[in-house]
């Protein structure tokens, strides 16, 4: 069963699956370990680690770490050659002590992979440690993608591990190799609309480690939530979108400590991210991953969910009131203007510059930024909408024709709903007054008259003044 956790999460807390399955955890347990005297295995000067995506911000990022760890001998490798910014991280390494061999080349290409291999063999220390780092990114809904912008995903993370697990699996490395470590993402937990490609090859990236450890090799898989100031997320300034479903970015600091918890813990997968979960179950994706955890979320909060929940309703209920004592012929507007409101805020626009019949993707949104905006819609209107609305209703004048219907039937449904509330609790209110009456008017009954002035029953609810009623009736009989 899940257990719950605390409503924020320290920055970059590991999370780690306890049971076997890399997708179906049993519980979570939060990890809380010193990172005081933890150390890499293998952290001394005859030793090589081996870093693919190597001059990518993450890759440059843990390059410099384990440098600092002791490990100076570095082979990075990258599908293309340093430009100059990357040469000047580099000489940085260097001037720290680092040996660091840059290889541009593919690492999906068993051949030239093998040729790396065999150079560290020949020149280096034995080959001590992996870290697999590449991946790119082509974000798109699935009925956009194609197979070639799948391969274009898959094959970095795939191949390119797989290449990485054959080479180490039948050589003379797999005699030294202490760790083969996976950069996968919290997408493959979580989900991602718009990334299935990504989603899948990091999947496959999680099994891959569980199938290295059954094969008694070293294997371990991090998911990843999006880094500040690095990485392929930064640059499209996923960690914004992020924050809006309560999921924090990992600051690189923190990142480099929780690496060192992980390294620690022994573990075949491990999720690092930070979450506000109150948050994130309010505003964030649906997972069946974290199903578990979500329930036990909503038990704990249960009772405040209401007075929580009361504000967004109100606001709800307002604009839609407004939508519709408006003239038939201005609602469309009026709510078009409201959703371009919201677009303007999630892409940083004004209101004015969005022009209705555009696409949102030719806006400049992508996946997130559309869970963004569906997340706001959601709030500000009172109504679920599907993940995919944006992607369904891609421009504004077809997403407020889309929901316009929808407000407005939710609207008269609330309206009866009310009703049929008011004439219940006028029923309600004459039954309580019938009882009260039948208690007063009972012959034998020590309560005062209803002339009294110090009458009041409003102390009693109505199941305690039933009780009374029964008693009453039962010491005088009927009156």
């Amino acid at each position: 069963s899940a257990e719950p956790l605390p409503e924020t999460l320290p920055p970059a807390t590991a999370i780690a699956p306890e049971k076997s399955s890399p997708l179906q955890p049993n519980r979570f347990q939060r990890k809380g370990l010193s990172v005081e005297d933890i150390h890499l295995k293998s952290a001394n000067a005859d030793g090589t680690f081996l870093i693919t995506g190597g001059l990518g911000g993450l890759g440059l990022q843990f390059a410099d770490w384990l440098v600092e760890q002791g490990m100076p001998h570095l082979v990075l490798i990258s599908h293309r050659s340093p430009d100059a910014e990357q040469q000047k991280r580099i000489r940085a390494l260097e001037a720290k002590g680092a040996i660091a061999q840059i290889y541009a080349t593919d690492v999906t290409d068993i051949d030239a992979i093998t040729q790396v291999m065999h150079s560290i063999e020949q020149s280096m220390p034995p080959l001590k440690g992996i870290i697999h780092a590449a991946g790119v990114l082509d974000d798109g809904v699935l009925r956009h993608q194609t197979w070639e912008r799948f391969e274009r995903v898959l094959n970095p993370k795939v191949q390119g591990a797989w290449n990485l697990h054959r080479l180490t699996q039948i050589s003379e490395h797999a005699k030294n190799l202490e760790h083969f470590i996976l950069f996968s993402s919290a997408t493959a937990l979580l989900g991602s609309p718009g990334q299935a490609n990504h989603v899948t090859a990091n999947t496959f990236l999680d099994a891959l480690a569980y199938h290295r450890r059954a094969l008694e090799l070293p294997g371990l898989s991090i998911n990843w939530g999006v880094w500040s100031d690095i990485g392929s997320a930064a640059q499209r300034k996923a960690d914004q979108t992020m924050a809006e479903m309560g999921i924090g970015a990992i600051a690189p600091s923190h990142g480099l400590q929780a690496f060192k918890r992980v390294l620690a813990m022994n573990r075949t997968q491990v999720g690092v991210l930070p979450v506000n979960w109150s948050h994130f179950f309010q505003n964030g994706l649906r997972s069946a991953f974290l199903s578990e955890l979500e329930q036990a979320w909503k038990v704990s909060v249960q009772s405040n969910t209401a007075t929580r929940n009361a504000p967004e309703s109100s606001i709800a209920l307002d604009f839609v009131d407004t939508l519709r004592e408006l003239q038939e012929g201005d609602r469309h507007p009026a709510l078009a203007t409201h959703i371009c409101q919201h677009i303007a805020h999630v892409l940083g626009f004004k209101t004015e510059d969005i022009n209705p019949d555009k696409g949102f993707f030719d806006l400049g949104m992508d996946s997130l930024t559309s869970v963004e905006l569906k997340n706001k819609l959601q709030t500000t209107l009172g109504c679920a909408l599907s993940p995919t609305v944006a992607f369904d209703y891609p421009t504004v004048n077809q997403l407020a024709e889309h929901l316009l219907p929808t407000l407005l039937k939710a609207e008269g449904r609330r309206q009866e709903a009310e009703g049929r509330r008011q004439k219940a609790g006028v029923k309600a209110e004459g039954r309580r007054q019938k009882a009260e009456d039948l208690v007063l008017q009972n012959p034998k009954s020590k309560i005062q008259t209803p002339k009294s002035p110090d009458v009041d029953f409003s102390h009693f609810s109505d199941d305690e003044l039933m009780d009374l009623l029964v008693q009453e009736l039962a010491q005088g009989g009927e009156p």
